[in-house]
């Protein structure tokens, strides 16, 4: 009995063995990097985080950064809930077609995936040549190399991340709650309005979150449907480490983006716990 008892705790550690390996590099990773940014000439300093902040052309790095993740979020929330609500609420064909379309994203490459878009944005894209030949513009619209381009870009990459938990809440749903109303004569918008859209809250801000979270990493989309004109946190890092030798620097950066990052995520619960609270 003792053995048997000494090997209980063992046997339910064993399962959790791949989150803590996982969780302790992450942990590793993230101390190096905040010991890398503290670190100039041999000697702990704050000097890379001076330079970044007091630089305005390293600082618009990471507004701009926050702006596109900001704009990608809302847009990626806007079209993940309508496409989440159609799975949910749709025929058994549309949910299987729509799910399926939405997980083979995570299986294709980034990189085929932004060609993807390319084809769709590009100035001999689908979107200008429709709109050239219905004679609504004579020239293209330009929706490549800008920061517009840059964000509809990272909508379609990010946009499983947005659907999946909105779907996952909605499909959680008690269908006797919207059965309940409708007999009471509430009508579609109403049990939207109090019944829906509250209980999928949870799935908007991971979804939102994750959206987020994405777009402020995102290297691949930004450089190439931006084309080299929409510098972003990503690039600076990636410029200052590899190609600058500068990882100090570089870290600095990182560090201050993932705390940014942070505060946004921390904003998002609190706007969902206080909508919680509301009636």
């Amino acid at each position: 009995m003792t053995d048997m008892a000494a090997a209980a705790p063992r046997g339910r550690l064993v399962p959790l063995l791949p989150a803590l390996i996982c969780t302790a590099v992450f942990i590793a990773a993230l101390s190096s990097l905040l010991v890398d940014s503290l670190v100039s000439g041999g000697t702990w300093s704050l000097q890379h985080y001076r330079r970044f902040v007091s630089d305005p052309v390293y600082f618009a790095y990471l507004l701009r950064s926050i702006r596109v993740g900001v704009f990608t979020t809302i847009g990626a929330i806007v079209v993940g809930y309508a496409m989440a609500y159609w799975m949910a609420h749709g025929s058994a064909l549309v949910r299987r077609t729509l799910l399926l379309l939405t997980i083979f994203q995570f299986f294709t490459v980034t990189i085929t995936k932004v060609y993807a878009i390319l084809l769709v944005l590009g100035n001999n894209g689908l979107i200008n040549r429709a709109l050239i030949a219905l004679g609504l513009r004579d020239t293209p619209l330009p929706l490549v190399n800008n920061e517009l381009g840059v964000v509809i870009g990272l909508i379609a990459a990010s946009l499983p991340f947005a659907v999946l938990p909105i779907f996952s809440t909605m499909m959680g749903m008690r269908m006797s709650l919207i059965e309940a109303a409708a007999t009471l004569g509430a009508n579609r918008m109403i049990v939207f309005r109090r019944i829906i859209l509250p209980l999928s809250m949870p799935g908007v801000v991971a979804g939102a979150v994750l959206v987020f979270l994405y777009s402020l990493g995102g290297l691949i989309t930004p450089a190439l449907i931006g084309g080299g004109f929409v510098d972003l946190i990503a690039s600076f890092s990636y410029e200052q480490a590899l190609l600058l030798s500068n990882p100090g620097f570089a870290a600095a950066g990182a560090v201050v983006t993932l705390s940014a990052a942070f505060l946004m995520v921390l904003g998002l619960e609190l706007v969902h716990r206080r909508l919680r609270r509301e009636p």
